[in-house]
C-alpha cells in the first residue's frame, strides 16, 4: 500500500472511532486488522484494508445513517464521508458487507464490477446463530448465493471475451458469459432484493477469541505519536 493511501485509511478509522463513539455504535476489529493490532502494533506489512465486526443492532442502525454522516457527527470528524452498501446503495455493489467509505478519494477494486467507492473500512454484521448448524448452514449458504447470482448480474466482459473462450476451447467460460448475460442481468433485481431480505435478518460469521486487553490495541494502534503505534 502506497504511503499517501495508507494516510488517508488511517484518518478514516480515526474518523469512523471517532462516529461510532458519537453515534453510540459498538464495534470490533476483525481478521487481519485484529492481529495486525496485536502482533504488529498496526498492519500487518502486507494488509491493505481495515475490518470491523459490529454487532447486528449496531449495524442496522449505522446502515440507517446512509446520508447523514456530517450531520450525525456535527462536524467533529477530519474528512467527509458515507456509507455504501448493497442495503443501502442505488446504484451496484460487488460485496455484501458495508464500507465506510472517505468521499476525496477512489479505488475501482475489481475491473470486473464498475464499482467505484473511496478509500474505506470494511463493515461486518456479527451475529447470533442457533445451535442447530446445519440450519445455520443452510441460510449461510442461502444467503451467499442470492448475493453470487445478484453479483454475476453486472459482472463486465470484454467485447470479445466468449469468442476468444470458444477458440480456445473454454467452454466453461463461454457458458459463465452466456448465463450472466442472459440468466442473471435479467433477474439481478430479484436477487438483489432476496440477498437484501436475507441479510437484514442472518449473516453467519466465525468468530474468535477477543483478547482482554483488546479494547486498547484498537484505541491506539492508528495513532502515530502512540509508542506502540505503527510507525
Amino acid at each position: 500500500m502506497e504511503t499517501k493511501q495508507r494516510e488517508i485509511l488511517l484518518r478514516t478509522m480515526k474518523d469512523f472511532m471517532a462516529f461510532c463513539d458519537i453515534a453510540g455504535l459498538k464495534w470490533y476489529l476483525a481478521y487481519g486488522s485484529a492481529i495486525g493490532a496485536v502482533r504488529h502494533n498496526g498492519f500487518i506489512p502486507w494488509d491493505d484494508d481495515i475490518d470491523v465486526y459490529m454487532p447486528r443492532e449496531d449495524y442496522e442502525r449505522f446502515l440507517s445513517m446512509k446520508g447523514k454522516i456530517s450531520e450525525i457527527s456535527g462536524g467533529k470528524l477530519e474528512g467527509e464521508y458515507d456509507i455504501c452498501g448493497a442495503r443501502v446503495s442505488d446504484s451496484d455493489v460487488s460485496f455484501p458487507f458495508t464500507k465506510f467509505c472517505d468521499m476525496n478519494s477512489t479505488i475501482w477494486e475489481k475491473k470486473q464490477y464498475p464499482v467505484i467507492t473511496g478509500i474505506f473500512i470494511d463493515v461486518f454484521p456479527l451475529d447470533k446463530t442457533g445451535d442447530d448448524m446445519a440450519e445455520n448452514d443452510r441460510l449461510k449458504d442461502h444467503y451467499q448465493a442470492c448475493f453470487r447470482k445478484y453479483r454475476r448480474g453486472f459482472r463486465k466482459h470484454s467485447a470479445n471475451y466468449c469468442f476468444r473462450a470458444l477458440l480456445e476451447g473454454r467452454l466453461k467460460d463461454c457458458f459463465k458469459f452466456i448465463t450472466d448475460n442472459v440468466l442473471y442481468r435479467t433477474r439481478k433485481h430479484n436477487y438483489k432484493k432476496e440477498f437484501c431480505r436475507t441479510n437484514s435478518s442472518f449473516m453467519l460469521v466465525r468468530q474468535f477469541c477477543i483478547f482482554p486487553d483488546f479494547f486498547f490495541y484498537i484505541r491506539t494502534w492508528h495513532d502515530p505519536l502512540h509508542p506502540k503505534a505503527v510507525s
